[in-house]
């Protein structure tokens, strides 16, 4: 058989690639080191090595969560950074551009299309659990406790990157899209499900929400009181 090409390598192929070259080239995703950790982080921060990290430092923000992806055999290979300010949020993906040795090397710079789902790890865990698609880590992280009954996962890059997502790991299973409660929201929906039902899913459903709902509600968000029973 051929090797792949980079077009169609898997997001674990490309972070093996990466592992064996050391560094980022063609495709590749390198992983993170097995020791990495949040005070690793904030020491390059400090040290002023992540120029986009130290700029939004100095106006302020400070970093509320990290979200970490996994690929299917639970390598860590890509994180988002949310950073707030007490009145604004702002999202930078870290991604490490050095494996290995004693100075692993990080960028504030986000991966090569195509892009992963965040969740790949629960996903190859759980192949026979119904699959929630929501958007946003912040929101997966939230549904996850709210429905363990299912996969919950989301995508890289918020309602404007369906079409960079490499959604191949989806093939074949039962789906639920939980999109958003806003315009963009629906439309993402709308065109993740065009793709999924392209790729071949087993069955498909968008949830709808009462139009009582506050607009842009999500589920990381406690359902309205004047809400429960609709």
């Amino acid at each position: 058989m051929a090797n792949p090409t980079e077009e169609t390598l898997t997001i674990a192929e490309r972070v093996e690639l990466g592992r064996r070259m050391r560094k980022i080239g063609g495709n590749s995703i390198v992983p993170f080191p097995e020791a990495w950790d949040e005070e690793m982080l904030q020491t390059q921060f400090a040290s002023g090595e992540m120029g986009k990290l130290a700029s939004s430092k100095d106006k302020g923000y400070k970093i509320t969560s990290i979200h970490r992806y996994y690929d299917d055999g639970g390598a860590l290979f890509f994180a988002v950074l949310r950073l707030e300010d007490g009145a604004n949020k702002t999202f930078l993906p870290l991604r490490a551009t050095v494996y290995g040795g004693w100075n692993p090397k990080f960028q504030i710079k986000s991966l090569d299309v195509p892009r992963p789902l965040y969740g790949l790890d629960l996903l190859a865990c759980s192949p026979d659990k119904p699959v929630l698609i929501v958007e946003g880590e912040k929101t997966a992280d939230a549904a996850r406790v709210k429905f363990p009954g299912y996969v919950v996962i989301s995508w890289l890059g918020g309602a404007q990157a369906i079409g960079n997502i490499d959604l191949r790991p989806l093939a074949g299973r039962n789906i639920t899209i939980w999109p958003d409660n806003d315009d963009a929201g629906r439309t993402a929906a709308e065109k993740l499900g065009i793709r999924l039902n392209d790729l071949g899913v087993s069955s498909l459903t968008v949830v709808g929400l009462p139009p009582s709902f506050p607009d842009k509600w999500d589920l990381a968000d406690a359902i309205p009181e004047n809400c429960n029973d609709e």
